[in-house]
């Protein structure tokens, strides 16, 4: 003895060999508690299934007798949109634990390759040959470099996708090293500019808290050229606009998907010019 068990957004339907519908739990209609329940294994179909195999049904989830079940189609479109949006935060999600594994590889990269190049300008400085292993070396340093590269060139076209906003404004490799410290994009369009403009300082903001030191005037945004090419005396209030509007574009990239960042580099290159004339 056979049972099809079928979840729709309507409910959980149980039907038996002949097409007869034998149980059935409809669900609230509510739009999002249905894409929950979809997306899973619920209460209600354990129920069903549990109800059918004490009766002695042997339990197949099959969309066996759909058509026998009449859908509400303005509901259907509307979990489907819910589900859609659903999936496309999990792939941002993904994108983002990729990019924060990516620039950190490319620090760990960077850190090797310095390391080893002082090693081997140390070896070269010594009165000795050594042969084919000096050569072996010097190779193996640019075959780190060339693989840098590589991943330079795929993290950014990874931030296009991701944060094309923010990318703009910073460039590809500071942006994805902004997310990688804030813990995420959208944790990142969370964060107000203030915040912004001094991740990557936390050891100096700590110090300002507990010792009474100068408090940070910027964090990791230091390396923008903007900030980096300015007057010390003028770098705090750049900051300050920079980090504003990083703040605009994760929001952007996070929630709206709307591209504004080359309009957003206008306004930012107007007002640190404004600074600079003062």
């Amino acid at each position: 003895m056979k049972a099809y068990v079928i979840k729709t957004v309507m409910g959980i339907y149980a039907f038996d060999e002949e097409g007869e519908l034998i149980e059935k739990i409809l669900f609230p209609k509510d739009a999002n508690a249905i894409a929950e329940k979809l997306s899973k294994e619920c209460e209600e179909e354990r129920k069903i299934i549990e109800k059918l195999k004490e009766q002695g049904y042997k339990v197949k989830k099959k969309p066996k007798f759909l058509e026998r079940i009449k859908i509400d189609k303005k509901l259907l479109h509307e979990v489907s949109l819910i589900l859609a949006e659903r999936k496309l935060k999990e792939k941002a999600k993904e994108r983002d634990r990729v990019i924060i594994q990516a620039i950190e590889a490319l620090d760990d990269l960077d850190e090797s390759i310095n390391l080893l190049k002082e090693r081997f300008s140390e070896w070269k400085a010594l009165p000795l040959e050594f042969g084919d292993i000096e050569k072996d070396f010097h190779e193996r340093i640019k075959e780190l470099e060339k693989f840098r590269k590589r991943l330079e060139k795929f993290v950014d076209a990874e931030m296009q996708k991701l944060a094309p906003n923010i990318s703009a404004i910073l460039g590809s490799t500071l942006s994805a090293r902004l997310i990688s410290l804030a813990g995420g994009l959208n944790k990142l369009a969370l964060l107000p500019a203030s915040r912004i403009q001094v991740l990557g300082a936390e050891k100096a903001l700590f110090k300002h808290v507990i010792k009474g030191s100068k408090p940070p005037k910027h964090g990791v945004i230091f390396q923008h050229a903007l900030i980096r090419n300015s007057p010390k005396r003028l770098r705090g209030k750049i900051a300050r606009a920079l980090a504003t509007k990083i703040a605009i574009a994760a929001k952007a990239d996070a929630f709206s998907k709307r591209y504004i960042g080359d309009e957003l580099k206008k306004k930012l290159e107007a007002r640190v010019k404004e600074i600079r004339q003062r």
